[in-house]
């Protein structure tokens, strides 16, 4: 998720997710800079969910399952450095 800069970005991109037809429920967290997205297949997609996110002004791009996201580098280094 590109182009959020503080908490009413997350609040504006999970409303707008949560009114997509088969969304049922969305999770966006400003500080990993990403979306967790629950949706029925067959009334949904990820292109029509992706579709939403750039309408409302935002980048989003699915992440595969084993990649990191921001804050779990993060996270890592903070352990390494205590």
């Amino acid at each position: 998720m590109k182009g959020m800069t503080c908490a009413a970005c997350e609040v504006r991109i999970e409303k707008g997710l949560q009114r997509i037809e088969g969304v049922e429920s969305a999770t966006v967290n400003l500080a990993t800079n990403s979306a967790v997205v629950e949706y029925k297949e067959g009334v949904t997609s990820v292109e029509a969910i992706l579709e939403k996110i750039k309408k409302l002004g935002y980048k989003g791009q699915v992440r595969k399952e084993e990649e990191p996201h921001a804050g779990a580098q993060e996270e890592k280094a903070e352990a390494k450095t205590a």
